[in-house]
């Protein structure tokens, strides 16, 4: 089954009329160009570019929520469009027919795919979003419980700071540090530092190695 359409519709949906387009002139020129003569080249040319202008319309113009549906409805509008071009561009009526009566169904429908692509493609968008989201939130509900905290910076008000932290992110141990010493310690191999004046350990990772090593 062809599957240019499911292409073209999708891409322009997801990302925007400049994808859409250019994909479906590709697609269409690279259909023309693999079957020249052919009864179905110049109907598929037509309508590949056209799928892509409406797939970027449909991502301009319809809320996110609803592009699944309305990019089903393009599909099979192009489907149908290209089901038509190919009886009007057959030398006959008859073999017009006659190819669309093996091919139209397949495709018309197979542009349900659109829309379980497009729903596929925004569902991860979204817990992405929401993850980022969370965090955020995350972040400023700790500096809501820290901030005053800091009015007064001692050693004792830092190990508060860093057991919020630590309950908050679940965390194994946090620690506050300058570029020597360790200022607070909460948590695992709590126990090494107690004093508040320990020195940094050689092997300790620098902020840049721990963001190194969590990517």
């Amino acid at each position: 089954m062809n599957v240019r359409i499911i292409a073209v519709m999708s891409g322009g949906i997801l990302f925007g009329p400049w994808v859409g387009i250019i994909t479906g002139v590709i697609a269409g020129i690279h259909r023309y160009l693999i079957d020249i003569g052919g009864v179905t080249a110049i109907p598929c040319f037509i309508t590949s570019i056209l799928a892509g202008c409406i797939s970027g319309w449909i991502n301009l113009k319809i809320p996110k929520a609803q592009r699944w549906r309305v990019g089903i409805l393009g599909g099979m509008l192009c489907e149908t469009l290209t089901m038509i071009l190919v009886i009007v561009w057959a030398p006959t009526t008859a073999l017009g027919i006659d190819i669309v009566s093996k091919i139209g169904i397949p495709m018309i429908l197979g542009s349900v795919c659109i829309g379980f692509i497009v729903l596929l493609v925004q569902s991860v968008e979204g817990e992405k979003e929401a993850s980022a989201a969370r965090q955020a939130k995350l972040a400023l509900d700790i500096a809501n419980k820290t901030l005053p905290l800091f009015r007064h910076v001692n050693s004792e008000s830092l190990r508060k700071v860093c057991e919020i932290i630590r309950d908050d992110i679940h965390a194994d141990a946090v620690a506050i540090t300058n570029t020597d010493h360790v200022l607070a310690y909460v948590g695992v191999g709590e126990h090494n530092y107690q004093n508040g004046d320990d020195f940094i350990s050689p092997d300790y990772p620098s902020g840049d190695e721990l963001r190194k090593n969590h990517h």
